[in-house]
């Protein structure tokens, strides 16, 4: 099991590299989620769309997306907190559909964090851990999210068909191993990732 100070620390890497990716300063993160934190209740406005379990960091940038969309909070959206310090986003019909189309890339992408959570377990059990490896991790884990999406969609190489997958993955020693099941014949597509780290 991984200690929390390695998971906290792949949690600020990752959000520091999607800040980069969409643009978005630490300044107006903050400001995001105080905003949020300060202001939430129950909105006056008939919900088209509901987002619900955003975590805080998730709820910001949605807040942030909105905002430069020149929507108005508690006009065309509004947050709800949960008990588990969660939040449920409403929106307006056929209102912030941009905005909840980057939100999905930002789930999407947090898939790399488990990988990284997996790689470095990996290699703490083997050698140890040394500065610098929850970099390394994370760019390994974006190797491997890539190639697995790369695999679900890919055109089966047996019957020519695009067809969706079932993924399996494990980790084997120095390696990362996808294997992809296509739906459409059931043919097995075996991908593998090392898992070295540069020393």
């Amino acid at each position: 099991m991984l200690n929390s100070h390695l998971a906290e620390k792949i949690n600020e890497r990752f959000q520091f590299l999607v800040l980069l990716l969409l643009g978005v300063s630490r300044r107006e993160l903050r400001e995001a989620e105080r905003e949020i934190l300060l202001k939430t209740g129950f909105p006056a406005l008939k919900a088209g769309r509901i987002l619900d379990y955003l975590e805080p960091f998730e709820a910001a940038l949605m807040h942030i997306f909105l905002s430069r969309e020149g929507l108005r909070r508690g006009v065309d959206y509004e947050f709800i907190r949960n008990p588990q310090g969660r939040f449920t986003l409403l929106t307006r019909e056929g209102k912030g559909l941009k905005s909840a189309g980057k939100l999905d890339m930002v789930r999407e992408l947090s898939r790399v964090k488990r990988y990284a959570r997996r790689i470095l377990m990996e290699w703490e059990a083997r050698r140890g851990l040394k500065p610098g490896d929850v970099d390394e991790a994370l760019n390994l884990a974006y190797t491997i999210h890539r190639e697995r999406s790369k695999i679900y969609f890919a055109v089966c190489p047996k019957c020519g068909r695009k067809a969706p997958s079932r993924i399996f993955e494990r980790t084997d020693g120095e390696k990362y191993v996808i294997y992809a099941r296509k739906l459409c014949c059931g043919h097995v597509i075996r991908k593998v990732i090392p898992l070295g780290r540069r020393d």
